[in-house]
């Protein structure tokens, strides 16, 4: 493992992140409330990354296994159901919508960038690790799973 695989959680990345996009608009908040359309749009984006990454607890809740990123090494069941159908990663794809929404809230195109660069961040640093031991853990059925569901969507 390299050194900074699966070493800082991933909503710590994405909060850092949401905040270091805040601190780059300062000089435009007091105009960022001025298209209500685009907020309530940023609301149901976020609201949707929220229910997606509690259905990918939810899931590792009933199947009993680990939700902890920091130890892929510890997942005891290959979870396949629910959310995990649609994307191999909902709780990255949430972190990802949170930013999508957190541009759309301060209506500010330039950070888009934050979105590519949390998901460039989670691909090398979380989600590749994981597949790796993923495939020692479960191996063909693991395989299975990839080439019938996508990373992100």
């Amino acid at each position: 493992m390299q050194r900074l695989e699966t070493l800082i959680p991933p909503p710590v990345v994405t909060l850092a992140i949401m905040g270091l996009m805040a601190v780059s608009t300062l000089k435009s908040w007091p105009s960022y409330a001025d298209n209500s359309t685009r907020l309530i749009i940023a609301a149901i984006i976020a609201a949707l990354a929220i229910a997606i990454m509690l259905a990918g607890v939810w899931e590792f809740a009933r199947a009993r296994t680990t939700v902890n990123p920091m130890h892929p090494e510890r997942a005891s069941n290959l979870v396949t159901s629910g959310i995990f159908r649609f994307t191999r990663n909902p709780m990255y794809l949430g972190d990802c919508l949170l930013l999508v929404a957190w541009t759309l809230f301060f209506g500010d195109g330039f950070l888009v960038l934050g979105v590519f660069a949390l998901a460039q961040y989670l691909t090398q640093f979380q989600i590749e690790p994981e597949e790796r031991q993923m495939r020692k853990n479960f191996g063909a059925a693991y395989e299975d799973y990839c080439s019938q569901v996508r990373r992100w969507l």
